[in-house]
């Protein structure tokens, strides 16, 4: 089966300002890399997000438009399933280093508010 035009994100989240001098990707950001545009597509990019909650935005370039943690590309989907795959808060910030509790937080409020919402996307993506 593929999955060619199904799947609407795959997050990849290598750790980043580790402090070691091996490490294969850039090591030394300032910033969310998720924002590390620059020129017109940072101002297409950012004049395109929605700040739907604090916490919480949609870009229609990012993750298929779906709710995301803010200034990141992990949707609020996908950690709703993780815990109810039985992942605690503890257990998704050691999963996600980048998360703090507050975006867990506004997660699991965008959650309760918009739960069709959420519902669909985690269908959509146990279907691909």
């Amino acid at each position: 089966m593929t999955h060619a035009g199904r799947v609407k994100c795959i997050y990849i989240d290598p750790p980043y300002n580790t402090g070691n001098r091996d490490f294969v990707y850039n090591d030394r950001f300032g910033f969310a890399p998720a924002k590390g545009l620059v020129g017109k597509e940072a101002r297409d990019t950012i004049s395109k997000v929605e700040t739907v909650m604090p916490g919480i935005e949609k870009t229609p370039t990012a993750c298929g438009g779906d709710a995301c943690i803010a200034e990141s590309r992990v949707p609020v989907w996908s950690l709703e399933q993780a815990r109810r795959l039985g992942f605690n808060d503890e257990s998704l910030l050691v999963q996600y280093p980048t998360l703090t509790q507050a975006d867990l937080d506004a997660a699991w409020g965008y959650a309760k508010a918009h739960r069709a919402e959420i519902e669909a996307a985690i269908r959509e993506n146990e279907e691909a």
